[in-house]
């Protein structure tokens, strides 16, 4: 199998290790296939699976959502296996397991019906169940929590907010009332990317970014921000960090509020600067959320956590500077992840910092890869270099091996990852952009 080798660098020791090597999982993903809120990577009892998109024939409905599966005692990947088409790049899996080895997978649709499968065998990704319709919605996040009930959160056809859904064994998926709600005095587009993660006493935690306008084109994104709250009911309600009750209909200025950026509704446009980078919590049920925030095409890494009651930051932004100095960090998407033994593994997407003025356009920016780790609850970092920067290279959309309630992330290995290597930009009328996706176990 063709793979390719970098070489990564832990800033502690400032020795080179032996080479990591990524591994080709498909040579026809799309300009999408591995971004998105929703988790890519699972691995239980020695095996891993990846979920991404790929992309066969142009136009509406010419993409395909796959999976294949790693075996780590043999080294060996199995072939891909069909999981269900996709209306178009939007339209890209997530997946999670129970505590009995099955796999779930829900496939987004763009404002067009998602759909849920499961594996019909433990630990097996070569057989699925028939596809089960859930609702119309974009950008959906699966989780598996206690009795193994599934969770599954997504914005609206509407873009009205955040919907919840939760499935038990064989019923339907049952709607909850929407969790978050667009604020009134918007009417437009809306984008809500959301993280979900269970604490140990199996309360649910969340956080989101919250992308609001007027309009679709000329007040669009005037409100944004990053929220977070919990629910120890499977979200039938919430609360803020210190436990304060939410009401029935939580607009995105009630929870916890991180960040704010909030130019007015007739405001002018705002390109999205804050990404939802992820919320995880440690064995001493202590929250941690990351995000990112830029400023005329400048980006910051900011991981917060509590203190006191107190939302607070822990020093990212210092050691990411201090190991790339001349980086500029690009938009979180689900790149944060903690292991068993607490420590936290925060994933940087960057690239060389443009000149002042400048903005570089998403689909024609060159990237690298590092992870930062923290194994003393974010008093200081470690520092790994995963991919530099290649301009032979067109790295994206790198989604990080994250827990959805059940897999395992052991703490004598590194989260893995996967991404893609191509274009990013909308294929036009008739053409089909194919991009190589890889993984990477550091």
């Amino acid at each position: 199998m063709p793979t390719l080798r970098f070489l990564f660098v832990v800033l502690a020791l400032t020795t080179k290790l032996p080479a990591a090597e990524p591994q080709l999982v498909s040579e026809i993903g799309s300009e999408r296939a591995t971004t998105g809120p929703g988790n890519n990577i699972v691995t239980h009892d020695g095996k891993t699976h990846i979920v991404w998109q790929d992309a066969d024939r142009p136009g509406r409905g010419g993409y395909t959502n796959r999976i294949r599966t790693f075996d780590r005692a043999t080294g060996e990947w199995s072939k891909a296996y069909t999981l269900g088409p996709g209306i178009d790049n939007h339209a890209r899996p997530t997946i999670a397991i129970d505590s009995k080895g099955y796999l779930h997978v829900v496939l987004s649709g763009h404002n067009s019906m998602m759909n849920y499968r499961r594996s019909v065998n433990p630990n097996d990704a070569s057989k699925w169940t028939k596809s089960e319709p859930i609702d119309l919605g974009t950008y959906p996040m699966l989780v598996c929590g206690p009795n193994d009930v599934l969770v599954c959160t997504c914005r609206p056809n509407t873009h009205s907010g955040v919907n919840l859904y939760t499935k038990t064994g064989d019923e339907k998926w049952q709607e909850r009332e929407s969790i978050l709600h667009r604020a009134k005095q918007y009417n437009g587009y809306a984008g809500y990317n959301v993280a979900l993660f269970w604490g140990p006493d199996d309360v649910l935690h969340l956080s989101a970014d919250v992308y609001e306008g007027v309009g679709y084109t000329d007040h669009r994104g005037t409100h944004q921000s990053i929220v977070y709250m919990k629910s120890s009911d499977l979200g039938k309600t919430w609360t803020k960090a210190d436990g304060t009750a939410l009401p029935e209909k939580i607009e995105p200025t009630l929870p916890d509020v991180l960040v704010e950026i909030d130019v007015g509704p007739n405001g002018p446009a705002q390109e999205a600067r804050l990404r939802n980078g992820g919320v995880v919590v440690d064995s001493k049920n202590r929250p941690y959320a990351y995000f990112t925030e830029a400023e005329k095409g400048i980006g910051r890494p900011r991981l917060m956590t509590l203190e006191q009651g107190k939302w607070v930051d822990l020093p990212l932004p210092e050691a990411f500077a201090k190991q790339w100095p001349t980086g500029n960090i690009l938009g979180a998407r689900g790149h944060l992840t903690i292991d068993a033994d607490d420590a936290l593994h925060v994933l940087v997407e960057y690239s060389e910092k443009p000149p002042e003025g400048k903005v570089e356009a998403r689909s024609s920016r060159t990237i690298g890869v590092g992870l930062l780790t923290s194994r003393d609850g974010g008093k200081s970092f470690a520092a790994r270099e995963l991919l530099p920067i290649d301009e032979k290279r067109h790295l994206s959309q790198v989604g990080l091996e994250r827990q959805t309630g059940h897999n395992e992330l052991p703490s004598n290995r590194l989260p893995s990852l996967i991404v893609t290597d191509g274009e990013q930009r909308y294929p036009k009328v008739g053409e089909v952009l194919q991009n190589k996706v890889f993984w990477l176990q550091p």
